[in-house]
């Protein structure tokens, strides 16, 4: 549970932002707090206290110029507090800013959300979760219609703040918020590799197995089984309407039959999966590669 923060009662949040910022351009302007002054002292004044925070990599020197440009009496400025610490807080009403993705995320909070500018998020926006690693991806962007690949780079939990130390205001939710080094690292890849062999070993032991998830983990692995493999439960891959893969049937968990040896692959969502699992009714003997 997050640490409760002194708010006063009926507060506002003000999102700060860096000047540079692609969510704030206008044109050749990038807009910044101090372009809707007015309006954020007409919000102020319908607040018992408005708290601007300040966004980790911004200057100290940027920083005074929005605070003493808001010239706000019951301005309260914030540094090194986690956003989603106040966002948590029942005293913070209404959040504020220019074009900021915490806005999105207030609204989950319950909170009244002010957006100056635009939503960061257009009706075009897709998530791509963990594509961004898989080659067919990159292939389909760029259009290279003559190439095809199952090729995915190995990736953990959390890996790009880890590899750029930005973790800003996840470390309350991460379970490791310190960057790796990089014997750290490589010691952590060759322990899952060696907890995956041991496992595919067990798996071989099986008559027949399904493949729960067709990430990287699954399509590693596959080539290694050598037991039949009767089907491949993937979500993305029944959104797209993929009946077979190399071969093997594409299932849903409502597929699945009594004695299934359920391989779970998607090892990030192990728990979620398990749940879905044991809802569905069937005796199933469900494994964990990782």
């Amino acid at each position: 549970m997050l640490n409760d923060i002194e708010i006063e009662p009926d507060s506002a949040l003000i999102i700060g932002q860096l000047f540079i910022d692609k969510a704030c351009q206008k044109g050749t302007k990038f807009l910044n707090l101090l372009d809707y002054k007015a309006r954020i002292r007409d919000i102020a004044a319908n607040h018992q206290k408005v708290y601007l925070i300040k966004h980790p990599l911004m200057p100290e020197k940027d920083f005074s110029k929005i605070v003493s440009g808001l010239n706000i009496e019951k301005l309260v400025y914030l540094q090194n507090v986690n956003v989603y610490e106040l966002m948590s807080n029942k005293n913070v009403k209404t959040v504020i800013a220019v074009s900021s993705s915490v806005l999105i995320e207030a609204k989950y909070f319950n909170k009244q959300v002010v957006c100056l500018y635009k939503s960061p998020i257009d009706d075009n926006y897709v998530n791509i979760y963990e594509c961004f690693f898989d080659a067919q991806f990159w292939i389909n962007v760029l259009q290279l219609t003559d190439l095809t690949s199952t090729w995915s780079y190995y990736h953990y939990d959390n890996f790009l703040r880890h590899k750029f130390d930005a973790f800003y205001a996840y470390e309350k939710f991460a379970k490791n918020t310190i960057a790796l080094s990089a014997d750290q690292e490589a010691q952590l890849v060759y322990q899952s590799l060696v907890d995956l062999g041991r496992n595919i070993e067990a798996v071989n032991k099986y008559q027949s197995v399904v493949l729960y998830g067709y990430g990287t983990v699954a399509k590693l692995i596959l080539p290694q089984l050598s037991v039949p493999v009767r089907g491949i439960v993937d979500k993305a891959l029944t959104m797209k309407n993929i009946v077979e893969i190399d071969d093997i049937s594409v299932l849903t968990p409502l597929d699945l039959v009594d004695g299934d040896n359920v391989v779970i692959c998607a090892f990030k969502y192990n728990h979620e999966i398990k749940v879905q699992l044991n809802s569905i009714g069937k005796n199933l003997n469900i494994t964990s590669l990782l």
